[in-house]
C-alpha cells in the first residue's frame, strides 16, 4: 500500500476517525479492506495519529450480506472499533450485529470511492443531527404515512411501535455508522405496506452479478405491494436484472419492504452507488429483505435499497407533513 496520503483523502479520513468514531489512543482498531488500498491506508494514518492500534484484514466477498470468515468475525468481537472499507456490504450481517451488540463501534463503507469520500464525509454533522430530529419528530407524531412521488409512486406504511432511527454520522457510545451517512430510518411493520413504488434515482445491487446490476436508475423500476411484499416488478433491463436476482435468492422474505428512510446529507449525489445516493438531501429510500438491525422482525439474505427523488409526505388524514425537496441544512 502506498506510504504517502493524498491530503484530499486523509482529511475525510480524519474526520471519520476524530469526529464520527471518536477513536482515542491504544483502542484497537480494526480496519477490514475489499480492494480499497488508498481509503485503508488514509484511515490507518489517522487512527495512528490518534494513537490507535490498528490492524488490517483482507477479504473477498461473492455479494452483499455475505458472513465473513471466522478470522475476521473473530477479530471484530476483540476490537473497539471497526472500519469496514469494502465492496459488497456487511452491515446486515450476524457477525457484524453480535459485534454491535458486544460494544464495538463500526463504521461501514460498502461501495465508497475516493471521490464519494472526499464529497460527502466532511459535512457539519451537528447541522444534520438538528435535521434528523426534525424529521424524527414528524415520524414520532405518524402511526400511518402516505408517499407520492411525481413519478407515479403512492404507498401507504405503517409504523406505529417501531423506532425513529438518525443516522447522522456520530457514535458517542457503541453501535454502527454508514459512512458517509445521513438518513433518518424506520422499519415499517412488515405486512402493512401497499401500493406503488416508481424508483428513479438509485437501487441495489451495484456490484456486477451473473444478471448484471441495478444501480443509477436509466428507466423507472416500478415495485407494486401488499401487505408488504413485492407482488409484481415492472420497467425495462434493470427490473428485469433485479427480477432475476430475487428469484435466484430463493429467499421468500428478500420480497418484504424492510425500510423507509428520508436522505438528510446535503452533499450527498445519486451516483452509482446507493451507499451515496441514499443519503441524499430530500430524496426518501425504501429497502428490501433484512431489518432486524434497525427494529424489525425480518430475516433475510439480502438488504437491498432503493432511491425515490422528489418525495411528499401525508398523514392517514392526507395532511401534507413533509415536502423532502425543502429540506434544509
Amino acid at each position: 500500500m502506498e506510504k504517502s496520503i493524498k491530503k484530499d483523502i486523509q482529511t475525510p479520513a480524519r474526520v471519520c476517525v476524530k469526529t464520527c468514531m471518536k477513536i482515542k489512543s491504544d483502542e484497537k482498531v480494526l480496519i477490514v479492506n475489499e480492494n480499497n488500498d488508498s481509503i485503508v491506508d488514509a484511515f490507518k494514518e489517522a487512527c495512528e495519529e490518534a494513537g490507535a492500534i490498528v490492524k488490517i484484514k483482507n477479504i473477498k466477498l461473492e455479494r452483499d450480506r455475505e458472513e465473513p470468515p471466522e478470522e475476521i468475525a473473530n477479530e471484530l468481537m476483540n476490537s473497539n472499533v471497526a472500519l469496514l472499507v469494502t465492496q459488497h456490504s456487511l452491515t446486515h450481517t450476524t457477525a457484524v450485529m453480535n459485534a454491535r451488540k458486544s460494544g464495538v463501534r463500526i463504521a461501514s463503507l460498502p461501495g465508497i470511492t475516493e471521490e464519494m469520500f472526499c464529497r460527502a464525509v466532511p459535512v457539519d454533522y451537528d447541522k444534520m443531527q438538528e435535521l434528523g430530529e426534525k424529521v424524527k419528530r414528524i415520524f414520532e407524531k405518524n402511526d400511518f404515512i402516505r408517499v407520492k412521488t411525481d413519478k407515479g409512486t403512492d404507498v401507504e406504511l405503517e409504523i406505529k411501535g417501531r423506532i425513529i432511527i438518525i443516522d447522522s454520522g456520530i457514535i458517542d457510545k457503541h453501535g454502527l455508522v454508514n459512512l458517509p451517512d445521513g438518513e433518518v430510518e424506520v422499519a415499517p411493520l412488515e405486512t402493512k405496506t401497499n401500493g406503488k413504488i416508481v424508483v428513479d434515482g438509485c437501487g441495489s445491487p451495484v456490484c456486477e452479478t451473473k444478471f448484471g446490476k441495478v444501480g443509477k436508475i436509466k428507466q423507472n423500476i416500478i415495485l407494486s405491494v401488499e401487505d408488504g411484499r413485492v407482488v409484481n416488478i415492472e420497467g425495462w433491463e434493470q427490473a428485469e436484472i433485479l427480477k432475476n436476482l430475487l428469484l435466484d435468492l430463493n429467499d421468500p422474505n428478500a420480497y418484504t419492504i424492510a425500510e423507509f428512510a428520508v436522505g438528510i446529507n446535503p452533499k450527498a449525489e445519486i451516483t452509482d452507488k446507493i451507499l451515496e445516493s441514499e443519503k441524499v438531501l430530500g430524496t426518501i429510500h425504501f429497502a428490501l429483505g433484512e431489518n432486524r438491525s434497525m427494529g424489525g422482525i425480518n430475516e433475510s439474505k439480502i438488504h437491498w435499497d432503493f432511491v425515490l427523488k422528489n418525495p411528499k409526505i401525508y398523514s392517514k388524514e392526507g395532511e401534507l407533513i413533509l415536502d423532502c425537496s425543502k429540506l434544509r441544512v
